[in-house]
């Protein structure tokens, strides 16, 4: 059954949904997009050459076979350049597709000939860096590429947790976890060096910052992974506190498939969600079942839509959060520096 929430009040326009005025649409009609890996060609270049006014992207990457690869696979877009030489600017934007560990060399590379930058998650590999970003790009828009934030449900599910009408929230738990074989692997990833980490920040940055969505505040509590030697983690388990000290566990794993879900218990009623997902199954303890479902994601929502919202809302209009980019790391920082090892799996 499908069904909106009964007798609650009009919803307020969301942070996704709620128009955002601009004196007027920026346009971008030479992009940089540094890095050439999967995440840079499935997810960036689509959305980049649909901006107002685009009429280049620069594919900065360093490996020469990776552009030879890029050339052949672009052959007939004359409006992509592959440059062998570090490029120069201006850039009306540019797309850092790269390593965390290497953004802020990034930042201060192109900032003097670029007003707006996109960063791959997570936007550093550590506080310190993220703020150094962030104090680099002051003056400038600074968004942290997390497509996951452009799903409603978590609209929803703010609505039930703020309006109360199944009792007080007492517990979420998220799994979130698959065997690690997705298109966008590449070394960096397994590399401290490069990316400051494993399974958390492939991850954490995704789920903190819609928790983040959720409630005003999260404190940690507990961190649990494994990895020893030097290696990066491939299973965390995150335990945090969200507002009036709710409990919240969220598990994660790269070398196994875990449910991929949230799961909120009300006092009368347990809510969860799909983390790709586009609908809140809502289970009263009386009464039927329903499937709360935001008017905009009516159905499944494809990867690249989520992406494509992403551009349209946080760089065409705007509205880019830094403050949150900000606080999905300091909460990371704080994880990793109370982190204790992981024992008997979970």
């Amino acid at each position: 059954m499908r069904s909106v929430l009964p007798s609650m009040p009009e919803p307020q326009p969301t942070e996704a949904s709620a128009p955002h005025p601009t004196p007027e649409t920026p346009t971008f009609p030479r992009v940089l997009l540094a890095g050439g890996g999967a995440i840079a060609l499935e997810a960036h270049l689509p959305q980049l050459r649909g901006l107002p006014g685009n009429q280049r992207v620069v594919l900065y990457e360093l490996s020469a076979s990776r552009r030879a690869a890029i050339r052949t696979r672009y052959r007939d877009d004359v409006a992509l350049e592959l440059p062998e030489q570090l490029p120069e600017g201006p850039f009306d934007l540019a797309v850092l597709a790269t390593p965390p560990g290497c953004h802020l060399q990034e930042v201060l590379r192109w900032r003097p000939s670029c007003p707006r930058f996109v960063l791959e998650k997570p936007m550093a590999r550590t506080l310190e860096e993220a703020c150094a970003i962030a104090s680099n790009l002051e003056g400038a828009l600074m968004a942290v590429h997390m497509p996951r934030a452009e799903l409603a449900a978590f609209d929803v599910l703010k609505d039930l947790y703020t309006q109360g009408r199944y009792g007080a929230l007492q517990a979420v738990q998220i799994h979130d976890g698959r065997v690690f074989d997705w298109p966008s692997v590449s070394a960096a990833l397994f590399s401290k060096e490069m990316s400051g980490g494993g399974v958390m920040m492939d991850l954490a940055p995704h789920i903190l910052e819609r928790l983040l969505h959720l409630f005003t505040g999260l404190e940690v509590e507990q961190c649990l992974v494994d990895g020893d030697r030097g290696a990066v983690e491939a299973n965390a388990v995150l335990q945090l506190r969200g507002d009036d000290r709710i409990p919240v566990t969220v598990t994660m794993s790269r070398n196994r498939h875990l449910s991929g879900t949230a799961v909120l218990t009300f006092a009368e009623a347990e809510a969860r969600v799909g983390l790709m997902a586009p609908t809140v199954h809502l289970a009263p303890r009386q009464g039927p079942g329903m499937t709360l479902c935001p008017d905009e994601d009516a159905g499944s929502v494809p990867f690249r839509t989520l992406v494509a919202r992403f551009y349209q809302r946080r760089v065409v209009e705007g509205r880019s959060r830094p403050g949150r980019a900000l606080e999905v790391m300091r909460l990371l920082d704080e994880a990793y520096r109370v982190a204790r090892p992981l024992q008997g799996g979970f």
